[in-house]
């Protein structure tokens, strides 16, 4: 790799502007880059948008038929086409599957696609200084990225001929972290981490420990998503809510709106939602210059207030699982009275509502809001490559986290003389998560003492016993006519329950009362 023959070039020789140590954060939506200033020993962001005040870009393509280029961000996202075009959005979302798209009739990959938007990306540091030399980059990804994904996004750094000066893939919460601690002292306490991104709001707490070393490991004492409170579903409200507008006003229906009209409505929403949501106190003006003819309408507080409380309410539901989903030794609910820090970061807590709620949640707590908080793991991933770099000191974070199922939980069921491992439960999932069940027809002439045998499979295929589940008093039946409901679900993150339910067969033989419970004690590593 390019970046280690810089590892002492920092050390010998002062630097200039010439030599750019560079953290980025490829978000689903929009996406932000920053810079170690070594100079001043502080990282900083770099204005996309040349000076417009949004320091992200959107994470989009668009490849315009007419001209047969390829755009880059914003212009992509407001350009009206009629169609014509073809826009390519939710990058990060699409990879690890190897998906492809058809460009003048010829397959291109994700990969490719997310390459272009890299180059053009870090083409932004030339901007700062023509002769620019990027000589270190990490790259911030989900906690949760897997295997498939990572290795499409290595990829696609590859063919944006990036690929030599990337230092590594980071988690954005170590991203978060690094950042937070880079100017404060690290003792000891448990943080609440809100990350409010498109695709979902994140959260989680953590116990920090200091120690001598120069890693520190932060142990996740909860870790949850929902993805129903991502800023991609608050946009699909507003957008439902400008599409009403418009309909109203243009004596129209949304079944007769035609594309175009669709994509100038999304547009619009994208430019006003600041606007109306950091304002959401005071009524808002808003020109539909679009319409012909155009039209103004003023949105007031009340309408406002009635599009944030479903959500408003959701998120402090969401916190409150938090602080129950409880992994420590003692698994009982957290107390907001034991955080002492909440750290604030992603594009949804740029909106007032946002804030005000978490303040009301953890009253007189240290909260931490940023200025630019869709930034706060960009600055974060440069510090964690300055001090790849040896450029800086500092302890380094690693986060462990039993929060995923690294194994397959499930059945041996016997048919035909071939048994086959059934999973309830599959890897990669989360432990508070619905699983589905699965359903059995009893083959047993014997209903007295029916025994399922719960297994649990690793990565190599390796099957472990857990569980013998002995079914007593079964109703009587012929053979093969006794279906059953099976499901697991964790009560904590190392105990399982299982439910085994009658469902009887049809009309022939109806469902009983018959229910047994089985607790099953299981170490999540």
């Amino acid at each position: 790799m390019n970046w280690k023959k810089f590892k002492n070039k920092f050390i010998h020789e002062k630097q200039d502007e010439a030599c750019f140590i560079i953290g980025i954060d490829l978000g689903n939506a929009t996406s932000a880059i920053a810079f170690y200033d070594v100079n001043n020993n502080t990282p900083e962001i770099i204005d996309i948008s040349g000076g417009y005040g949004k320091p992200t870009v959107p994470t989009v393509m668009q490849y315009i038929n007419d001209t047969k280029e390829w755009v880059f961000g914003e212009y992509a996202l407001l350009n009206r086409s009629e169609g014509r075009d073809i826009t390519l959005s939710s990058l990060m979302e699409k990879l690890g599957r190897k998906e492809y798209v058809e460009i003048d009739r010829r397959p291109v990959s994700v990969a490719s696609i997310l390459g272009m938007y890299l180059k053009e990306l870090l083409g932004n540091v030339n901007s700062i200084n023509p002769k620019a030399e990027i000589v270190g980059i990490i790259v911030s990804i989900p906690s949760y990225l897997g295997e498939d994904a990572k290795d499409e996004l290595l990829t696609a750094f590859k063919l944006s001929g990036y690929e030599k000066e990337v230092i590594n893939l980071v988690s954005d919460r170590e991203c978060i972290f690094s950042r937070y601690y880079f100017d404060r002292k690290i003792e000891r306490e448990r943080v609440v981490l809100l990350d409010f991104g498109s695709r979902e709001l994140r959260g989680g707490v953590y116990e920090i420990e200091p120690n001598d070393g120069e890693n520190i490991t932060v142990k996740s004492l909860s870790s949850l998503f929902d993805t129903r409170l991502g800023t991609d579903n608050i946009d699909e409200t507003l957008n439902k809510f400008m599409t009403q507008t418009y309909c109203m006003n243009m004596n129209t229906t949304p079944t007769l709106l035609t594309q175009q009209v669709k994509d100038n409505i999304k547009a619009f929403v994208y430019q006003h939602k600041d606007l109306l949501f950091q304002k959401s106190q005071k009524p808002v003006r808003l020109y539909y210059n679009f319409a012909y003819p155009p039209f103004q309408q003023t949105i007031t507080k009340d309408e406002m207030v009635e599009i944030i409380n479903p959500f408003r309410h959701e998120f402090i539901e969401f916190v409150d699982r938090v602080l129950e989903k409880n992994m420590s030794d003692d698994a009982t609910k957290i107390k907001t009275s034991d955080i002492r820090t909440i750290i604030c970061t992603g594009g949804g807590f740029e909106m007032t509502w946002a804030r005000e709620v978490v303040q009301s949640i953890f009253e007189g707590s240290n909260i931490v809001f940023y200025k630019n908080s869709k930034c706060v793991v960009a600055e974060g991933a440069s510090v964690i490559a300055a001090k790849m770099l040896e450029v800086t000191t500092g302890e380094s974070f690693t986060t462990e986290d039993k929060s995923q199922v690294h194994i397959d939980i499930g059945l041996n069921v016997t048919k035909d003389k071939k048994t086959r491992f059934i999973p309830i439960i599959e890897r990669n999932s989360f432990w508070w998560q619905a699983h589905e069940p699965k359903f059995f027809l009893v083959n047993s002439e014997d209903c007295d003492d029916v025994k399922l045998e719960l297994f649990e499979r690793n990565l190599d295929g390796d099957l472990k016993l857990i569980g013998d589940l002995v079914l007593d008093d079964l109703p009587k039946r012929p053979k093969g006519t006794t279906k059953i409901k099976f499901s697991l679900e964790f009560l904590n993150y190392n105990e399982v329950e299982a439910t085994i339910s009658d469902l009887g067969f049809g009309e022939i033989f109806p469902s009983t009362d018959y229910e047994r419970k089985f607790l099953i004690n299981i170490f999540v590593s």
